[in-house]
């Protein structure tokens, strides 16, 4: 790996080595040398780099990496740098063979009793004296990668060496990544004591350094192109920019935005299992809730063992990958759950489904964990569903709102809950494809005949009765949820007045009856709603019946205040560009069908856009519209 943004810290080594070999003698009273830095900084490559210079520069230089699979094995870090004696001190035989008899009764002890046991003791003494005989052939260098995997027995041993290399041509350099918990913390302190060691920091790249390394990879013009977001994604840690680079270098084409693929993803994840597993664990933890790092739900889906050290996690012990608002980039998230089976991710959404509902948190916040669940195995899980479905579509989240209604109702409920689901199914349908909705609706008029529905959930299966031309079958609906309101309640009298108002105006030959008068209908709060509910239809049956020239303005005041992004304004809008049509504004009429097109809100739903197209199409062709005069026939208003 390229070094980039490290030439401060090289620099330190070779000071450092210079002094050694200037005065023979190991250059401070400090003379382990700790590189630090998150998982995928850059150390390896730093050590290794130095080494190199070491032995260009004369010195002897033996090295070892540990391993978190070898954490068990004794003595095997101490073994590796035995074995890198012979290409450095072949004058040196007898001194390898002593080790290897040494190492092999050690092997032996430390697996059949108390590492602190006296004989254990007298190895460890031994073994480090062996070491120390090497420096009798000149300057050594001895390097350690991922020291914080070490072997107990070698981690002794080295502490050995450590404590008595002042005033011997000794350096040791050790890497070192930041931990939530120290392994063995007893004897790692005791190796790492801040007296007798320097440390050195590697912090990971800035935004410049990031463009240095991948320019390093790619052309130039792409890689300063992509370097501000591929810091944004990898945090600067050189691994990570180094996959990126791998799979831009692999997409089929360039492009202003960093390719985010399989080498991206891999890497992601050999920094997670590289760090401690807490930090796994909460990574896992937080890709399935979105939530930042101090949320509510990381210490309740964790390991519980594991909670006191989870103020340790943070970017240098994460590889950069988690900080303050939880997974640094979407791309880091995608990869982490990638990396998940299915059971995992169950687990974790029925945890937090569960935890988040027993702490009242609102529908929308706990619906995304419940769709990818297996069964819905609790009766709060599918409402839960219907209300996060019904407020994304009041938000206007049409293909949200159908993922959770299309969950609920794949799921085993009652016939009123489901009735419901089906209802609202319909509502969102409709946004896409008006066709879609007619399944839906046959589910939906038996529910209302069977009083499983009550008009607030009716009024929007009717309307869609009426586009479809079944009058008839819209009127007998409206005919049983009147025979089964109560009307003392104000919503059910309000939604009913709404519907059979609708119905009157748009067909004024169909009769229909409107309910009894009742105290809740006379209520200013009921009197409103219906009011604000018809307001649609008022605009159109005053141009339609008095010829009203002061309906263009107070239609122009509907359109500059509402759009058609949602269902109940979509016909409030309809109706006031027909009115506009009926007073003879074509003008008028085609220039807010543009704007309204323009300002869409949700331009992807296609009825409200094909709606305004339609009008407009009237509009250019007037003689397609059909006579003002409408005497007793049945005919919709407008023909639409």
């Amino acid at each position: 790996m390229e070094l980039t943004e490290r030439s401060s810290q090289l620099g330190l080594l070779e000071r450092r080595l210079a002094d050694l070999l200037r005065g023979g003698t190991s250059p401070t009273d400090r003379p382990v040398t700790v590189l630090t830095g998150p998982v995928g900084s850059g150390k390896t490559a730093l050590s290794q780099t130095f080494a190199r210079r070491a032995c260009d520069a004369g010195a002897r230089v033996i090295g070892a990496s540990a391993s978190r699979a070898e954490r068990s094995v004794p003595l095997e870090v101490v073994r590796q740098l035995v074995r890198a004696v012979p290409s450095c001190a072949a004058d040196a035989p007898d001194i390898r063979a002593r080790l290897a008899r040494l190492l092999d009764a050690g092997a032996l002890a430390w697996s059949d009793a108390d590492p602190a046991d006296a004989e254990n003791a007298r190895l460890t003494a031994a073994i480090g004296r062996a070491l120390l005989e090497l420096t009798s052939r000149g300057p050594l260098v001895i390097v350690v990668d991922d020291i914080h995997h070490a072997d107990v027995p070698s981690l002794r041993c080295l502490d050995y060496v450590a404590r008595r290399l002042s005033g011997l041509p000794v350096l040791m350099v050790l890497t070192e990544a930041p931990r939530t918990r120290p392994w063995q913390a007893d004897v790692h302190a005791e190796m790492l004591q801040p007296a007798k060691l320097h440390r050195i920091r590697l912090p990971l790249l800035t935004a410049e350094g990031t463009f240095q390394l991948l320019a390093q990879r790619l052309d130039i013009p792409l890689a300063r192109s992509i370097a501000e977001e591929s810091h944004r994604i990898s945090g600067g840690n050189p691994l990570l920019v180094h996959a990126l680079a791998d799979d831009q270098a692999a997409a089929p084409r360039s492009a202003d935005a960093p390719a985010v693929g399989e080498s991206f993803r891999e890497a992601v994840l050999s920094c997670l299992y590289r760090c401690d597993r807490l930090v796994l664990n909460a990574a896992r933890v937080l890709a399935v809730t979105g939530e930042p790092l101090h949320g509510s739900l990381l210490p309740h889906l964790v390991d519980a063992r594991l909670h006191p050290a989870l103020g340790a996690v943070d970017k240098s012990t994460s590889a950069g990958l988690i900080d303050e608002q939880g997974l640094r980039h979407p791309a880091v998230t995608q990869a982490v759950i990638d990396g998940m089976t299915a059971e995992e991710r169950v687990r974790l959404h029925l945890g937090a489904a569960r935890l988040l509902h027993d702490d009242g948190a609102p529908p929308a916040r706990i619906a995304p964990h419940l769709v990818d669940i297996g069964e819905l195995a609790e009766p709060w899980m599918a409402q839960t569903l219907l209300d996060a479905g019904e407020q994304a579509l009041l938000d206007g989240e049409v293909e949200t709102a159908l993922r959770y209604l299309r969950r609920a109702h794949r799921s085993g409920v009652g016939e009123c809950l489901r009735a419901r689901i089906r209802s609202a199914l319909a509502r969102a349908e409709w946004r896409l494809d008006p066709q879609a909705t007619i399944p839906h609706l046959v589910s939906v008029a038996t529910a209302i005949r069977a009083g499983h529905l009550g008009s607030q959930q009716a009024a929007g299966p009717i309307q869609y009765l009426l586009w479809h031309g079944e009058i008839d079958k819209a009127v007998d609906l409206v005919r049983h949820l009147s025979e089964r309101s109560d009307p003392a309640d104000p919503q059910s009298v309000a939604e009913l007045l709404i519907i059979t108002g609708w119905i009157s105006t748009l067909y004024p030959g169909v009769m229909v009856d409107r309910p009894a008068p009742a105290v809740a209908a006379r209520d200013p709060l009921t009197l409103a709603r219906v009011k604000h509910g018809l307001s649609g239809v008022i605009l159109l049956s005053g141009v339609l019946a008095r010829g009203d020239a002061g309906v263009v303005e107070a239609a122009e005041r509907t359109l500059s205040t509402t759009g058609p992004d949602d269902e109940p304004h979509m016909w409030r809008v309809i109706c006031a560009l027909i009115a506009m049509i009926y007073a003879d504004r074509l003008d008028l009429a085609d220039d807010w069908c543009e704007r309204l097109d323009r300002h869409l809100a949700t331009p992807h739903h296609p009825t409200p856009s094909a709606t305004l197209t339609a009008l407009r199409a009237a509009v250019a062709e007037p003689a397609s519209w059909p006579t003002r005069h409408w005497g007793s026939s049945r005919r919709k208003a407008g023909g639409w």
